[in-house]
């Protein structure tokens, strides 16, 4: 049996913004062990906007030379 992603994953539209849209469907409010993992990955693929969000904070409000370095590379990954 080979593992198929579903297209048709409902999913809300911030995380579907972030292209972070889980695999297959999740029953939200009875976790299963496969479910926790979904959530687990959706989780870690949204952590690098909120961090670059952070970072940028933290730059306009400290306006120290490493943290407008640490926005530079962020920018040049991306």
């Amino acid at each position: 049996m080979e593992n198929k992603i579903d297209c048709d994953v409902s999913c809300p539209i911030f995380i579907k913004v972030l292209n972070s849209c889980p695999s297959r469907n999740i029953d939200y409010f009875s976790f299963a062990n496969e479910d926790l993992f979904e959530l687990s990955m959706v989780l870690l693929s949204t952590t690098p906007y909120f961090l670059s969000f952070i970072f940028l904070l933290s730059t306009m409000y400290y306006r120290t030379t490493r943290s407008v370095i640490i926005i530079m590379m962020i920018f040049l990954q991306v």
